[in-house]
C-alpha cells in the first residue's frame, strides 16, 4: 500500500537516513554527490506517498531522489541511454554487459532494472524485497559498484556492465566464488531470502578492501537486512571469504 499520511518530520528523517550528514552530503557507501544530495532533502511528503511498496515499478516522481537509489557518483556517473530523461512514454534501446556478455533490450524509461533482469533476462539471483532500496535483497554490481536494482532506471546501465550473483561462478568450471563457498561453509544463510544481496555487496566490498577488519565487514552491510538475524554467521562468512579469496589457508 502507498506510504499515505506520513509526517512531514518522518519523511525528512526518512531521507535523512538514506542521505546522511558530512563529507559534502554523502552517507558512507552512498553513490551519490553533493548536489544530488541537496535535492533530495527538498523531498516533500507528497512526494514520498506517490511511493508503493508493493509495485516494484514505482519510482520516485522526481529526478531528484537518484541519489537516494546510490546510482551514482560526481566522478563516475553512470551513462544514461539516449532518450532516458525525456519524454513521458519513450521506449529506450539499451545495450550493456550481463554477466560477461553483451545484451540488448527495449525498455520503457520507467522500468527498473530488477524487473528487467528478472522477468526479461530471467535472472532470479537479484530479489524483490522493499521496493525501496531499504533492504538489500535486490543488490547487483553495475560497473563493479553495489547498486539497488528494485529503484534503479534500467535506462542508466546502458553502455555499462551489471553482475548478478548468476554471474560470479567460474563459468568454465561452474566453481563457486570464494564469497558464494565462505557463505555455504558458515552457514550463512537461514531463509536465504536476503542472502543473494549480501553475497554482491561483499564481493563488491572485498574487491576494495581485501583484507577488512570486523567492523568494517560490519559497515559494509549494514544497509543489507536479514530478518532472520544470521548476523554472526554472515560476517563470519564475509571474513573467511576475505581469507579465499586471499589465497590464504588461515580459514
Amino acid at each position: 500500500m502507498p506510504l499515505i499520511g506520513l509526517a512531514q518530520k518522518e519523511a525528512d528523517l526518512f531521507v535523512q537516513s538514506i542521505v546522511g550528514e558530512g563529507n559534502g552530503g554523502h552517507r558512507d557507501g552512498c553513490l551519490c554527490d553533493a548536489s544530488f544530495s541537496h535535492a533530495a532533502r527538498s523531498v516533500r511528503i507528497s512526494t514520498l506517498n506517490r511511493v508503493s511498496v508493493t509495485n516494484n515499478t514505482a519510482v520516485w516522481e522526481t529526478d531528484a531522489p537518484a541519489c537516494l537509489f546510490r546510482l551514482c557518483t560526481s566522478d563516475n556517473r553512470l551513462p544514461i541511454a539516449e532518450g532516458a530523461e525525456h519524454g513521458d512514454a519513450v521506449t529506450i534501446h539499451l545495450e550493456f554487459e550481463l554477466n560477461g556478455r553483451t545484451v540488448e533490450a527495449d525498455v520503457d524509461r520507467h522500468r527498473t532494472l530488477l524487473d528487467l533482469l528478472r522477468d526479461e533476462f530471467r535472472l532470479n539471483g537479484p530479489k524483490y524485497g522493499c521496493g525501496m532500496a531499504q533492504c538489500g535483497a535486490c543488490t547487483v554490481m553495475v560497473s563493479g559498484r553495489p547498486a539497488r536494482a528494485c529503484v534503479l532506471r534500467a535506462a542508466r546501465v546502458s553502455g555499462g556492465s551489471v553482475t548478478t550473483l548468476e554471474g560470479l561462478a567460474d563459468p568454465a568450471t561452474g566453481r563457486l566464488h570464494p564469497v558464494q563457498q565462505a557463505f555455504v561453509d558458515e552457514q550463512g544463510a537461514q531463509c536465504g531470502y536476503c542472502l543473494n544481496g549480501m553475497v554482491m555487496t561483499a564481493v563488491a566490498f572485498l574487491r576494495r578492501n581485501p583484507d577488512p577488519t570486523e567492523a568494517e565487514i560490519r559497515t559494509a552491510l549494514r544497509d543489507n537486512l536479514c530478518r532472520c538475524g544470521t548476523h554472526r554467521e554472515i560476517m563470519a562468512s564475509v571474513a573467511r571469504a576475505a581469507v579465499l579469496m586471499a589465497g590464504r589457508r588461515d580459514v
